[in-house]
């Protein structure tokens, strides 16, 4: 089988986020029986719709956080058509978009894929970018960086006169900083998407904001049939072995529920996620001994982290000898994604058939005899 892309950025989401129950509309919920895959029909994602009309496309991003309201509105048309009977032209966005300002990596390495890194000026946390096209542009200055989360540098992005800025939202809305300049803000919440393939199915907005509708509509179509002939593969697996993920952090243990993006993948993938009976799609604290509780005796452990001078054992003894009593820690069967080496932030949700692969490979070697892993592999012990 062939897989498409490899090589992605640290977004660092609250753990105790809200839980992202469904967004508005019922279409929305997660069909895998649907036929109708063509244009902009949204599948998997919750998070945003696009209804296509004679002469414009109507898309809203629905907030995650209170589903009943709306993150944004807008009308999208090429330049030059006329929208004369939209009241607010304040809400028009005309297309293909310049000068866009991304500050996510789920943004812009999505628009790398569809061709149109032309089309960026800007990006955050460039310190932490691993892509080596986005690194060199900045080592150019063809693309600037203009901060962190924590302190943008507001001036800087207003010398860019950006088009568009591209924002990752939380439930204090829009950034501060930002929130006080005329930039035109699109909220992007594609990381509280619950299923692998909802993260992906935002390419399809990307593509009627740049122009480029056909080649992400076909983008997606391949994903999601790599998807889940892969999730069909691990399916037939005759046994499930069990898995658990992630480590404490100031005394508390943040767990995915079952219905989160983690435990979704790691479902498909043909294992048993200890702590699936956990009602919700965001993640909730524990402590080590609730954890120990359900997950010592797991076979797996899979942890994503930044280690950009690698990884081990004893390193992972060393944080915290509690580590060493589980069974998956002295079996070597710790599942590892080092996110300073791979691209799992920067590309990761275009790829979610790809770690769907490396998953499968590790819990059922047999299914993928041949598979070379992207982003996640057995940590040697």
């Amino acid at each position: 089988m062939k897989y498409l892309l490899s090589n992605t950025l640290q977004i660092i989401i609250c753990a105790a986020l809200a839980a992202f129950a469904g967004c508005g509309n019922p279409s929305h919920s997660n069909v895998e029986n649907d036929d109708s895959t063509q244009g902009g029909h949204i599948r998997y994602a919750r998070g945003f719709s696009m209804i296509q009309h004679d002469d414009h496309a109507e898309v809203v991003i629905f907030n995650p956080w209170h589903r009943s309201d709306t993150l944004g509105h807008y009308f999208v048309a090429p330049k030059g058509a006329a929208l004369d009977h939209i009241s607010d032209q304040r809400l028009v966005i005309r297309t293909p978009l310049e000068r866009i300002i991304a500050l996510s990596a789920t943004q812009w390495g999505p628009l790398i894929t569809l061709g149109e890194v032309g089309r960026i000026v800007g990006v955050s946390e460039g310190r932490f970018i691993n892509d080596t096209l986005v690194r060199r542009l900045l080592n150019e200055g063809k693309l600037t960086d203009v901060g962190g989360e924590e302190r943008y540098d507001v001036e800087k992005m207003l010398r860019l006169e950006p088009g568009v800025v591209f924002y990752s939202p939380n439930p204090a809305g829009v950034p501060a900083q930002l929130g006080y300049t005329r930039m035109n803000l699109i909220p992007w919440p594609d990381y509280l998407e619950n299923h692998p393939l909802g993260r992906a199915e935002w390419v399809k907005l990307l593509g009627l904001l740049t122009g480029k509708d056909t080649e992400a509509n076909h983008l997606f179509e391949h994903i999601e049939t790599e998807y889940l002939t892969l999730k069909r593969i691990a399916a037939s697996a005759k046994e499930r072995p069990t898995v658990f993920s992630d480590k404490a952090f100031a005394g508390q243990w943040y767990v995915p529920c079952g219905q989160s993006y983690l435990a979704t993948m790691l479902a498909d993938a043909g294992s048993d996620y200890v702590f699936s009976s956990l009602e919700g799609e965001a993640s909730v604290p524990l402590d080590i001994e609730a954890i120990f509780g359900k997950a010592a005796l797991a076979q797996y452990w899979r942890i994503a982290q930044a280690a950009p001078e690698g990884y081990s054992y004893p390193q992972i003894l060393a944080e915290n000898e509690f580590y060493g009593t589980f069974d998956a820690f002295k079996n070597h069967r710790i599942i590892f994604c080092n996110t300073a080496k791979t691209a799992y932030f920067e590309k990761g949700n275009l790829e979610p058939h790809q770690m769907l692969a490396d998953l499968i490979a590790i819990f059922h070697p047999q299914l993928l005899p041949d598979h070379q892993p992207v982003f996640y592999q057995l940590l040697e012990p």
